[in-house]
């Protein structure tokens, strides 16, 4: 986003954050299902942690996918080799 901002795409840039304490959306939810689940088991190794989670919600198990070095990307670099035409101007402001 910060690199449309300075390309002038955007007339206006709003971000809204949640308060601390004070959400109560989806990821909050499940980070409590997780956290409870921490609470009871004792974890002996690191590798123990991915089954945690996936058998930590009862009714909607979690999908725990394994990743490696090579599945994160480097935004920074694909940033450099995103460039906006001359004619895409974005007018309407977008809250996430």
């Amino acid at each position: 986003m910060m690199k449309a901002a300075r390309a002038s795409c955007f007339t206006a840039i709003q971000q809204m954050f949640f308060v601390t304490e004070h959400s109560y959306n989806s990821c909050d939810r499940s980070f409590g299902v997780i956290e409870g689940k921490m609470r009871k088991t004792e974890l002996l190794t690191p590798s123990a942690i991915p089954d945690l989670i996936g058998e930590a919600a009862q009714e909607n198990p979690f999908n725990v996918q394994a990743i490696s070095q090579n599945d994160i990307l480097d935004f920074k670099k694909l940033s450099e080799n995103v460039k906006f035409p001359s004619y895409f101007k974005i007018t309407k402001q977008l809250w996430f």
